[in-house]
């Protein structure tokens, strides 16, 4: 069984009414070059706002977040400038 995560998607039409709280796949570990951040806040800035909005084309299902603060829970191969923590 996978684990779940929850995660805010937008989705088709765009528009702020349309982001979406869902339920996806936990991504397991980070892939080399990669970083996996448990995320304990964020927020829209105006560029998400601009792909919320439809006024940035997008896929559907993004989820829009361009700044967020959190903890690095686990490290993919290669990467050196982050650790666990």
């Amino acid at each position: 069984m996978t684990d779940k995560i929850k995660a805010l998607r937008l989705k088709e039409p765009f528009g702020l009414d349309n982001i979406q709280v869902t339920e996806m796949d936990d991504p397991g570990q980070p892939g080399p070059g990669e970083i996996r951040v448990k995320i304990k806040a964020s927020s829209l800035n105006f560029h998400d706002y601009g792909v919320a909005a439809g006024f940035i084309p997008t896929d559907d299902g993004r989820i829009p977040m361009s700044d967020g603060a959190g903890v690095v829970e686990a490290v993919g191969d290669g990467v050196e400038e982050f650790k666990v923590g």
